[in-house]
């Protein structure tokens, strides 16, 4: 056999091999850009529950103080209704 055929039939098992070698092996980017998207997604939906409950929160601060002026005005029972949400 001529060397040329040798050294093209060399290159394409070493090219096919390297094919073969690159499927088996995990694919890094990809698995960053999963994990990447996974976190995006887990931190867009704390945040969307930590607004909800800071608004939850100011609504009670809001509902203490009416509570302490209640009580400072010196008027009894029953005490104020509670504000729309919270129960």
């Amino acid at each position: 056999m001529d060397e040329t055929i040798i050294a093209s039939i060399a290159a394409t098992v070493a090219g096919l091999a390297g094919v073969v070698v690159s499927k088996w092996l995990p694919q890094k980017g990809s698995t960053e850009d999963a994990l990447i998207g996974r976190l995006a997604a887990r931190l867009e939906d704390v945040e969307s529950r930590v607004g909800v409950l800071e608004a939850r929160e100011r609504a009670l601060l809001g509902y203490v103080s009416v509570l302490r002026f209640h009580i400072d005005s010196g008027k009894g029972p029953p005490a104020p209704d509670w504000p729309e949400g919270l129960v």
